[in-house]
């Protein structure tokens, strides 16, 4: 599972993503950041304009039954 902090722009585009906790390891971790900020959210409203807002996401990670290829 890998934590990440992330933040969404106005028009609903992840413009960062942060490591917030993880208990998989760095090619996960780096899969799921790549995976976060491919994300598109509708953007928060505040006084009913589009707004930036940071949000944490929670990404479960599984690992593939295939290993390298030799």
């Amino acid at each position: 599972q890998v934590t990440l902090d992330v933040r969404v722009d106005e028009n609903g585009d992840v413009s960062d993503a942060l490591l917030a906790s993880s208990d998989a390891d760095s090619l996960a971790v780096g899969a799921a950041i790549e995976a976060a900020l491919g994300m598109r959210y509708h953007p928060a409203l505040l006084g009913g304009r589009p707004a930036a807002v940071w949000t944490r996401q929670v990404i479960d990670v599984k690992k593939s039954g295939a290993g390298p290829r030799r």
